[in-house]
């Protein structure tokens, strides 16, 4: 029999479950430290697209921004069953924060020289991570069918990345995308088990996204204060103009927190994956953001890059039709008419990119911010009106 002293240095991986719990789950000390190791890839990341506006540069942001977030989304999802405070948890915490730190280190030029450090860090990352599940199949025979599902798909997904080490460019990015697809589509394979599985309490993933998207948020707050600058002085507009950068990223806040911050508890796993899915433009989309008002600061609104503002726009409107999609499928059928105001707003966003070569960048930047608070208003209008129908159904 295992002492608790024992369990405490060394503890077995352990399915959690909602009973279990018994209330809502909040995120640990040790997640927020985690989260603070990737804000370090996601400025790398954001400052190439800053710094390349144009469609390779778009391309290469999104292709380096998806596996990084996605080793984040692994992380949280296995925290999320089998989170323990034993010393082997903590370990493998460090083994995984490891290799996040060198998609950071060799992120500035993972196309060219540091292209082989940054496939090795990813792929031993997604290596990390199946022994973690693996171990976690051995001591919880339920949960054999998906972590046998989890290790094929991943670990496929990882030889390829470390098979792309060994070939040159460009067949090393053909790997990539392969192993990326498969990442993809892996958690759509195992839903069907899951449905076997205890259920689990969703506070603490909806926390845990949540956080992140303050984090990427941040990132903006701190892309606006880099552009800032690189100007040679601070005049009243640049602070305007940052001031409408703030406003911005308060908005899609608001915007975010109004619609995705809680989810029905009856939900089926697959809507989760859609849940989880749906989270990757989004939070590329906010970053593209920061890429975007960073170039508008920087240039002082005058002579700003077309497609900086571009960016702007599209971001904007790929950001609402990821919220729209996740509303749709944490809410169902019956709020689908309150939800469609989201996918009206990206048709406006795009409006707006249109009149981007008809206007200077500080309209552009005002336009945005009144359509991101028109959306909070009619978010805040519909909450209201729910709730006197409650009341009156009461």
């Amino acid at each position: 029999m295992r002492t608790a002293i024992g369990r405490k240095m060394w503890d077995v991986p352990r399915l959690l479950t909602d009973e279990e719990q018994e209330g809502e789950r909040k995120a640990t000390w040790l997640e927020l430290f985690f989260d603070l190791v990737f804000v370090a890839v996601i400025a790398e990341i954001t400052h190439l697209l800053a710094t390349d506006l144009t469609w390779e540069g778009l391309g290469k942001y999104i292709m380096l921004f998806i596996p990084a977030l996605w080793c984040w989304i692994g992380s949280t999802m296995y925290n999320d069953r089998f989170e323990r405070n034993d010393v082997s948890h903590r370990i493998s915490t460090l083994a995984l924060m490891v290799p996040v730190l060198g998609m950071a280190v060799s992120a500035h030029d993972a196309f060219g020289e540091t292209a082989n450090a940054f496939a090795a860090s990813y792929a031993t990352f997604r290596v990390v991570l199946i022994i973690m599940w693996w171990r976690a199949g051995q001591h919880n025979p339920v949960l054999r069918p998906v972590t046998d599902r989890y290790l094929i798909g991943y670990g496929t997904s990882a030889a390829l990345w470390t098979g792309s080490i060994f070939v040159d460019q460009p067949q090393m990015f053909y790997l990539w995308g392969a192993g990326l697809i498969i990442d993809l589509v892996t958690p759509f394979t195992i839903y069907k088990y899951q449905l076997r599985l205890p259920k689990l309490n969703i506070s603490h993933i909806t926390e845990r996204y949540g956080l992140f998207i303050i984090l990427v948020l941040g990132e903006s707050v701190i892309a606006l204060v880099a552009g800032a600058s690189a100007l040679h002085g601070v005049t009243f507009s640049v602070m305007v103009t940052c001031t409408l950068g703030l406003v911005l990223a308060f908005g899609m806040w608001w915007l975010y927190f109004g619609h995705i911050s809680h989810a029905r508890k009856d939900n089926l796993p697959l809507h989760y994956a859609v849940y989880g899915w749906m989270h990757l433009p989004l939070i590329i989309s906010l970053g593209a953001m920061g890429a975007a008002t960073l170039n508008v600061v920087a240039y002082g609104t005058h002579d700003v890059p077309d497609e900086a503002l571009s960016l702007a726009c599209g971001a904007l409107a790929t950001a609402l039709i990821s919220m729209g999609i996740i509303r749709m499928a944490i809410e169902g059928p019956p709020l689908y008419r309150s939800i469609g105001v989201l996918f009206i707003g990206a048709a406006v966003a795009l409006a707006i990119a249109y009149a981007a070569q008809y206007v200077d960048a500080f309209t552009l930047l005002s336009m945005l911010c009144l359509l991101v608070y028109l959306l909070i208003i009619h978010r805040i209008w519909n909450d209201n009106k729910y709730m006197v129908a409650q009341e009156a159904s009461a």
